[in-house]
């Protein structure tokens, strides 16, 4: 598959590529609003972009933070770890990372690998060794391992859904024959933003975002026909949901995106007993395309407050 689309947004429009070399030397650096920042971390060796940015609170070592654990989007082929830089103006998910900081969270944001070079699950195997890294190594950062909350956005989203479901559904794991890399214990609760919870329903009300939708699933996937592929069914975070999976936080917008499959990855959770917050705007109160989350409008600082809010609960 030449997958021509995905290879022209990647090279013409967000200037995205697999590489083995940080995009510039690890720095540890101050943040003014009183944290440590460690930029380009490598968490692994066996796959390109594997660096993660560390931000972690002044005190962490004396102190002790939940770590936020977030994975970006990028429809598996193009995004990037430092979407939201703390501390600097112009970031697109600048508000979003910071407000978690000021919550009282330390961040971790990974890089990996992108599709269709790479394809599922190698990067279910690189969180596996992110994580690894920080739990070995969190404490040289402040970090602490022991109350860890995923997040995500978009493609971000369904990949912490199949990594959560890694570690509380034991035959799934074996079925991806991947080990779990943190204790069930230590997770705490998830945020998910914009996530495909059916991977075989890649539809929304846009025809153009179908088709670009439609592309990037191929690709992370490797298959030319989605739709009744066995792959589609193993990836899908919905098919394998227990009731062990964490307490959730979710929304999404309402244009050019998935709030019914959303919504029912929230019903589910529901019926298996699991806390879980779906939040909503409607059309008549705002259009909101896919991923408003991490802009700084006022329904994704909203959605923001209630996030941090729901945690409060769980956490």
């Amino acid at each position: 598959m030449k997958h021509r689309l995905v290879k022209f947004f990647q090279k013409h429009v967000y200037h995205s590529a697999n590489s083995f070399s940080p995009q510039k030397p690890p720095a540890k650096e101050p943040l003014p609003n009183g944290g440590i920042r460690y930029t380009d971390v490598e968490y692994g060796k066996k796959y390109p972009c594997s660096f993660m940015n560390i931000y972690a609170h002044a005190d962490s070592k004396e102190k002790t933070y939940p770590t936020y654990f977030y994975v970006h989007g990028g429809g598996f082929t193009w995004g990037d770890k430092d979407d939201g830089v703390l501390g600097e103006k112009g970031e697109r998910h600048d508000y979003y990372f910071l407000e978690f900081f000021k919550a009282g969270y330390d961040i971790v944001s990974i890089n990996y690998a992108f599709a269709p070079e790479y394809i599922f699950p190698t990067q279910q195997i690189q969180m596996g060794e992110a994580m690894r890294f920080i739990v070995a190594h969190g404490a040289e950062y402040g970090l602490d391992t022991s109350k860890v909350v995923f997040g995500g956005g978009s493609a971000g989203a369904i990949m912490i859904g199949q990594f959560l479901n890694i570690h509380t559904n034991p035959a799934y794991a074996k079925e991806m024959n991947i080990e779990p890399s943190l204790d069930r214990a230590c997770i705490k609760a998830a945020v998910f933003h914009a996530g495909v919870m059916n991977n075989e329903n890649f539809e929304t009300d846009n025809p153009l975002a179908n088709i670009l939708f439609a592309s990037v699933i191929r690709a992370y996937l490797g298959v030319k026909e989605v739709k009744g592929s066995a792959i589609a069914k193993q990836s899908s975070v919905l098919c394998h949901v227990t009731a062990d999976f964490p307490p959730c936080f979710i929304s999404d917008g309402n244009t050019a995106t998935f709030p019914d499959q959303n919504r029912a990855f929230a019903e589910r959770l529901t019926e298996l007993g699991i806390l879980n917050r779906f939040n909503f705007y409607p059309k008549s109160e705002k259009i909101l395309m896919h991923g408003f989350e991490s802009l700084d409008i006022p329904q994704a600082q909203d959605n923001l407050k209630k996030a941090l809010e729901f945690l409060e609960t769980v956490v």
